[in-house]
């Protein structure tokens, strides 16, 4: 049943504000009047979207029964991780079960993981040494200007960082 808000006037004359439900504009002005008033205003209230929230509860819940059955576990900690998050699940249930399938995907991705670890290392390893022969030839080639210099007397003496 809708609300609607009335301005009316009592029988001393003073303002009323005051609000009433009733089917429509016209029953709400017959129910002021019934109450003694004279209505000035009567102003349909907006309805409100009346929604029902639900508040989750963040505290773990109680520990698991011990006698579920596998599937049984993994569907409730799929729901308490759905409803209070993974880290209620984890005390209530401990880690997911994985089936045998899951854990050789796991081993599986695991060496290829490593393998490209190991690849990646390999990569570095050349690079690092192509590098540093090419560091050793600059260090040679420094060390030989810097004689040619000395011998010709371009330089008299080389400061410490020089070589």
């Amino acid at each position: 049943m809708p609300t609607f808000r009335y301005t009316a006037m009592d029988a001393r004359g003073a303002e009323v504000e005051a609000s009433i439900a009733a089917a429509d504009q016209t029953d709400a002005i017959a129910k002021i009047r019934q109450r003694g008033f004279f209505p000035t205003k009567v102003t349909q209230v907006a309805a409100r979207n009346r929604t029902v929230r639900i508040k989750r509860h963040r505290s773990a819940p109680e520990p698991a029964a011990p006698n579920l059955t596998k599937r049984e576990r993994s569907i409730r900690r799929w729901a308490c991780t759905f409803l209070y998050g993974e880290k209620a699940a984890l005390e209530k249930y401990g880690p997911p079960e994985d089936t045998m399938d899951g854990l050789r995907q796991r081993i599986v991705d695991m060496e290829e993981l490593l393998a490209r670890r190991d690849e990646r290392i390999s990569e570095l390893t050349l690079e690092l040494e192509r590098n540093a022969a090419q560091i050793r030839r600059n260090d040679a080639e420094i060390k030989r200007c810097t004689a040619w210099l000395k011998a010709h007397g371009v330089v008299a003496d080389m400061g410490a960082d020089c070589g």
